[in-house]
Parts: C-alpha cells; sequence; structure tokens
C-alpha cells in the first residue's frame, strides 16, 4: 500500500504485524515500496516527537553509501531513542511512500532496532571511495607541486606528501563526515579542486598574485583534517582531537616541523590562509582573510564545497524520485534547487 499523502497518525493504524517475512537487504537504494525488509544503516539523526493527543514516537534517519532512509517508530521510541548517533542499527520494517520519499515503518517488536557488534559491521556498506582515480590525482599533486619556483617551499611540500608519517593519511582522507568530499581520497580531490580553481581566478587578473602561496595555501589548507577525522568500518567518525582542536589549529601544529626552512613571512602567510579560510569568525576561522591569496582561496574553497553539496542534492533527489523538479529543501544551504 502506497501511505502517499497520510498523516504520520494515520500510518500508525497501518503498521506492521508479525506475519510478515522481512527480506534481508544489502542497501538502502535497492529498496521498493510495500515490502518488509531488515536493513542496516548508520544512525545519523533522532529525535522525540508527539502527536496531538500527546502519543510519543520517535523519527530517526540511518544511512549507508547509497543513501539515506527515514523511519518512525510508533510502538517504543523511548527505548530506542537510546541508542547513540553514529551507531550502526538493523531495522525490521515496511517500506511505504510519505512526503514523496521512501520511510520504514517500524515494526512493534522490541527488537526490531537493534544495535549492530563493531565486528558484525560490513565496512563495504558504509566507506565511499573517490570516482576519480587516486593515481591521477596523486600525479596532479606532482605536477602543482613543480609548479612552485621557491625551492624551500617546493622541497618541504615534497616531503610532506611524498615522504613523511602525513603522506598515506593525506592520499585517503575524507575532507568532511557528510558536507561535502565525505569518501576516502575526498581531501586530496577537493583540495586539488580548490587549487585549480584559485590559478583560474588568478588568470583572470593582473595583479602581483604569489602563485607559489596560491599553490600552497590551496594544497594545506584543510590538512589538519587528516587528524580531524578517521576512517572506521561504520564510515567516517570525527576524533576527539578534532572535536577538541579543530582542523585548522590542527593543521599549524602538523605542519610547523615541515615549515622549518621556509621564510618566515611565507610560513605566517601559509597559516594565515589555514586559519582563514572558511571566511568569517562566525563560520569558524580565528581571522579573517587578509590577503588576496587568503581571500582567493577561500572563495574556491566555498564554490568547491557548495557546488559538490548541491550536485548531491540533486543525486539524491532523483534517486529518491526520478520525476522530482526541485530537490529536498537542504537546511545546510536553506533552500531547494532546481533540477
Amino acid at each position: 500500500m502506497n501511505n502517499e499523502g497520510m498523516s504520520l497518525g494515520e500510518m500508525l493504524n497501518n503498521s506492521n504485524s508479525n506475519d510478515f517475512i522481512y527480506e534481508k537487504i544489502n542497501f538502502i537504494n535497492e529498496l521498493e515500496p510495500g515490502t518488509f525488509v531488515e536493513i542496516q544503516g548508520k544512525l545519523i539523526s533522532k529525535r522525540i516527537q508527539n502527536t496531538k493527543d500527546g502519543k510519543n514516537f520517535l523519527l530517526l534517519t540511518i544511512a549507508d553509501k547509497t543513501g539515506s532512509l527515514r523511519g518512525i517508530d510508533w510502538f517504543n521510541p523511548e527505548k530506542n531513542e537510546k541508542i547513540n548517533l553514529g551507531d550502526i542499527i538493523k531495522i525490521r520494517g515496511k517500506i511505504v511512500v510519505f512526503d514523496s520519499r521512501l520511510q520504514i515503518n517500524i515494526d512493534k517488536n522490541t527488537d526490531a532496532v537493534e544495535k549492530v557488534p563493531y565486528e558484525d559491521i560490513e565496512e563495504n556498506k558504509f566507506l565511499v571511495e573517490s570516482k576519480l582515480d587516486s593515481n591521477q590525482l596523486i600525479n596532479k599533486l606532482k605536477k602543482y607541486i613543480d609548479m612552485i619556483n621557491i625551492e624551500e617551499l617546493k622541497n618541504s611540500l615534497n616531503t610532506i606528501f611524498f615522504d613523511s608519517n602525513l603522506s598515506n593519511s593525506y592520499k585517503n582522507s575524507p575532507a568532511a563526515m557528510s558536507i561535502h568530499h565525505a569518501y576516502k581520497h575526498g581531501l586530496l580531490e577537493h583540495s586539488l579542486s580548490v587549487l585549480n580553481i584559485s590559478l583560474k581566478i588568478c588568470e583572470n587578473y593582473d595583479y602581483n598574485l604569489n602563485k607559489d602561496i596560491l599553490i600552497a595555501g590551496s594544497l594545506l589548507h584543510d590538512i589538519g583534517k587528516i587528524k580531524e577525522y578517521k576512517i572506521t568500518k561504520s564510515g567516517i567518525d570525527k576524533t576527539d582531537l578534532g572535536e577538541m582542536i579543530g582542523h585548522m589549529n590542527i593543521g599549524i601544529t602538523l605542519l610547523e616541523p615541515f615549515l622549518s626552512t621556509v621564510n618566515e613571512d611565507i610560513k605566517n602567510h601559509i597559516y594565515h590562509i589555514i586559519l582563514s579560510h572558511h571566511g568569517e569568525i562566525e563560520y569558524g576561522s580565528p581571522v579573517l582573510p587578509k590577503t588576496m591569496e587568503a581571500m582567493i582561496i577561500h572563495f574556491a574553497d566555498n564554490i568547491d564545497s557548495k557546488l559538490v553539496q548541491i550536485d548531491q542534492t540533486i543525486k539524491d533527489t532523483i534517486n529518491e524520485n526520478p520525476d522530482s523538479k526541485w530537490t529536498n529543501f537542504e537546511k545546510r544551504l536553506g533552500r531547494k534547487f532546481k533540477i
């Protein structure tokens, strides 16, 4: 039965039964309306809500590498609300359509929502990799570094990216947990894209811009993310250091031993770019961009992250409803987007 147009309260009367056999489904994008399924996902949101007559229910969202799925639990909301965000959980219920999106109406049994033990998590369900070839990305990285004229800076970058304890982490790290480039090699892909945009902006203006600083700043602006995030079997998680210090401050600390031979003004300019690239104090930067190069990298970073985010929103919407003309409302960007 299609639940399109039904209220959440009406859906209670269309809930599941113990008489059904639940089919185990591997990925969220394989779900079909009207089926009774068992599906695993990473818990990414949860909240208790109330109906007009005071009945509690739990709204939650799970995700895997193929998409996300909203769930509603009318029967054990208080019990299941205690599950921690980030846990991998197994859910049994009926797949319906609500508000033009697939949703799982969770079964009434107390074991319909269970945490999956860490040793039973299947890594291939949650870890996404860049669609770009990692070897090609690394070759681009080498070519950009070779363009640098300041020999001490070039040598330092070659050491950081190809001959240090940071090298593999930089090449494999994600750029975020969910917003943009949230996959293996995502940091490298994002940094190269920021650099490419920055150089194109530079070419458009007949100003005295320092290309060496643009190259180094673009490649290093997010380097702290190699310690801010970690890849686990359940996907991408934030480290304790990332929560407490943040990637900008981590980046400065990581780079200090590698930039000791670099001119002090150049080194401080790179540090300024790292600390200012979010552009505004309210967005997490402790200082505002105060050089042309810092401004360029801030805008390039913003362009790349936003466009990737919009592209993913469009793809997610089409995956849910191929006939959609507009995306779902994107909370982070405060709007819908025309498809």
